[in-house]
């Protein structure tokens, strides 16, 4: 029996900034023990959720996120909205000795996990945790035969798919145990169509989209290719789209609303590489095979082995080697880096010191991070920083305080709050996700941007560059189509 929610229990200006979108999320949580809300980036799933906790009197709630998340934003919008709940970290805590934040050993966490059973009545506690760890608490519950939690929260649900992960293994476990589950995310298939199984089998145990990936595969999808006798490379079936989200509509609700943003304009701005960048760039491509010799001869490069020459492993290997010469270098089998040119830099330069606010730089590759650092001067003072994820930044970046910040996608492109701080993002290497992509422009496309937003993607003429350019425009992603890009890359 569905439990009547009380909605005296959420706070007053939770109440006034919920807008008709965002209750009706929420009335549906309060209808469904366990659902999906698939809610477009910055349409606030976040506070949607905490007010259906409030609301429902729950006492022991699980959150489950990305790490970037699992630090910051629910702790920071329990804190911001008044909710009176109790919030415990599974993930960080402070040092006594420095006062600096630390990760929490997993061994230390095991009275944390022992004393969430004992919690007083009457209150709702809040446990924190991320994907990777999941899976100890989980094995904590079993091995004990514990279920201290009434409901769980997965945000980023998207991160779920693949029913065999241990991190999808340990929370079928516990929702199996937990009367509710909610799932979040705004991207619920960052690849493919059979992403979202995974997540509908957590919430229903396989009864609308099978028990198995092949049942799913068989029923909705093509394969488009053989490789040993096995077939790969799925596609959906003609109406497989429209037929699946008819099948779990009673679970899962999805909600496009206007949130009166301003405009948002996307500025490729294409760069050409020097002829010698160039040419060492086409002999990768064409021969598959890099001679470090040909940046300088007399410098005396080698790898490892004594070897001058680089030859990627595979397609994916070979697709990031020529990100990487796109952007200005190259990694050799040891991970040193080798630069080949700066377009890229000066052109970031630039773009800097034509914005009059503050700017968001999306890098990808390491080497990336530590040129941007050393380079770019953001101007007298003003700062340029990079962002390691903690609330502290988030915060100082939301004053104003930095002029320049860099970020890592695959690491913090997930419900970090940044629309205050600025309003211009420079894509320095476009990423081959489609998720990680939407994700980092919804930092700063979001419900509170007040600014117009202005997206800059700084491409390299004819390299591989264009390719990724052109598979966001398509959406068009997952390893065979990388594997096509690739090919036509070397075919051009």
């Amino acid at each position: 029996m569905l439990q009547q929610p009380d909605i005296g229990r959420i706070p007053q200006p939770v109440r006034m900034a919920m807008e008709p979108y965002q209750i009706k999320c929420w009335d549906f949580i309060i209808q469904h023990n366990k659902c999906g809300v698939f809610l477009d980036i910055g349409y606030g799933k976040t506070l949607t959720t905490l007010a259906a906790i409030a609301a429902l009197d729950c006492r022991n709630v699980l959150i489950v996120a990305p790490k970037a998340i699992a630090r910051t934003t629910w702790h920071a919008e329990v804190k911001k909205w008044g909710f009176p709940f109790q919030c415990y970290s599974m993930v960080e805590r402070v040092n006594p000795k420095t006062g600096k934040k630390m990760i929490i050993p997993l061994k230390d966490l095991k009275p944390l996990y022992e004393a969430i059973p004992q919690t007083p009545k009457g209150a709702t506690y809040v446990f924190i945790t991320t994907r990777d760890r999941i899976s100890d608490l989980s094995e904590w519950c079993i091995q004990n035969r514990v279920w201290p939690f009434d409901f769980i929260v997965c945000d980023e649900f998207q991160s779920f798919k693949g029913g065999k992960t241990q991190r999808t293994q340990a929370i079928i476990d516990l929702a199996a145990h937990t009367p509710r589950l909610v799932g979040l995310t705004g991207t619920p298939m960052p690849n493919s169509l059979e992403d979202i199984w995974s997540e509908i089998r957590i919430l229903d145990g396989g009864q609308r989209l099978g028990r198995y990936i092949t049942h799913f595969r068989n029923d909705y999808m093509h394969s488009t290719m053989v490789v040993n006798g096995h077939a790969v490379g799925w596609k959906p079936n003609q109406g497989a789209m429209d037929t699946v989200f008819a099948k779990i509509s009673d679970i899962a609700i999805s909600v496009h609303a206007d949130l009166g943003l301003p405009p948002m304009r996307v500025n490729d701005v294409r760069v050409p590489l020097p002829k010698d960048a160039m040419d060492k760039y086409n002999k990768l491509r064409t021969m598959r095979v890099f001679d470090l010799e040909e940046i300088d001869p007399f410098a005396g490069f080698r790898t490892s082995d004594g070897e001058t020459l680089l030859t990627p492993a595979n397609a994916a290997v070979l697709a990031a080697k020529l990100l990487q010469m796109a952007s200005g270098t190259i990694y050799d089998q040891d991970h040193n880096v080798y630069e080949i040119h700066n377009q890229k830099l000066a052109m970031t330069q630039y773009l800097i010191d034509n914005t009059g606010g503050n700017v968001l730089i999306a890098y990808h590759f390491q080497c990336d991070k530590d040129r941007l650092l050393k380079t770019i001067d953001p101007g007298q003072g003003n700062k340029i920083v990079w962002f390691d994820g903690s609330e502290e930044m988030k915060d100082a970046w939301n004053r104003g305080e930095y002029k320049v910040m860099l970020l890592q996608p695959a690491s913090n492109c997930h419900g970090i709050n940044l629309q205050e701080g600025g309003s211009t993002l420079i894509w320095y290497s476009i990423p081959w996700s489609l998720e990680h992509y939407l994700q980092t422009i919804g930092r700063l496309y979001r419900k509170g941007q007040k600014q117009p937003v202005v997206i800059h993607r700084i491409i390299a003429q004819n390299t591989f560059d264009e390719a990724v350019a052109k598979g966001l425009a398509q959406k068009d992603f997952g390893n065979e189509a990388l594997l096509e890009a690739v090919r036509r890359e070397l075919n051009r």
